[in-house]
């Protein structure tokens, strides 16, 4: 008897530190977003002319090295972060856990299009003096990185709407951030059913950024949640 209390303790500590990490993973994964997007990378305008593209990319070609590490980082984050709140949530609800798988898959699809993304951009990197004398090929690349960019919303609509059904159901989540979480998924799948207006500055192209800072503030504010409460 005392030997499975034991097992038990042991397994509830191993689920909180699990839980802490992966709160701790995605407020990683914010902070490599932000720095990476908004404070290191430029992204080009379609009006460059030739001689400022080949400028844009001399100065930018150290900054990439950077950026494509770092956002393997970012993506290690998110993986944990899904299995630290699949742990808190399916741990006080069997109804909640089919919810939180469809969570898991949301963040799979996440992190295969985010390292497709990035492998995309590296390979840009690598073929650096093909593209300054192709700069057709530059936009093609930069064309097929923003459409992964936007689809990847859809993986947003599975991440938010499992994982905040799964924390109504397990009572694990405040009623403000479920909500947040659903208001969320219905702007994201907005923007990909919508995509040609969202790439094409269309009516929804508004849609996609709002989607992306509530997303930001909905993840923010679990991993907060989860470093501070663990699994409780």
């Amino acid at each position: 008897m005392g030997d499975e209390s034991e097992a038990r303790r042991a397994s509830e500590r191993g689920g909180a530190g699990l839980v802490r990490l992966g709160g701790a993973g995605v407020l990683v994964s914010i902070f490599v977003h932000a720095v990476v997007n908004w404070a290191l990378k430029e992204f080009p305008s379609p009006s460059l002319s030739e001689a400022q593209l080949d400028a844009y990319m001399t100065d930018q070609l150290d900054t990439w090295a950077i950026v494509h590490g770092a956002r393997a980082v970012a993506v290690v984050g998110m993986v944990l972060f899904a299995a630290g709140l699949f742990e808190r949530t399916s741990c006080r609800s069997d109804a909640a856990r089919g919810w939180g798988v469809v969570g898991l898959l949301g963040t799979a699809m996440l992190a295969t299009n985010l390292m497709i993304t990035n492998g995309l951009e590296t390979l840009g990197y690598l073929g650096i003096d093909l593209l300054r004398q192709n700069q057709e090929l530059f936009w093609l690349l930069r064309n097929v990185t923003r459409t992964l960019f936007t689809t990847e919303l859809t993986s947003w609509v599975l991440v938010f709407v499992g994982f905040s059904v799964a924390g109504w159901l397990s009572r694990s989540m405040p009623r403000w951030l479920v909500l947040l979480g659903c208001a969320s998924a219905v702007g994201a799948m907005v923007s990909v059913v919508f995509i040609v207006d969202t790439l094409g500055s269309g009516w929804t192209a508004a849609v996609a950024p709002v989607t992306g800072f509530a997303g930001m503030i909905w993840f923010g504010s679990l991993g907060v949640l989860m470093l501070i409460q663990g699994r409780k």
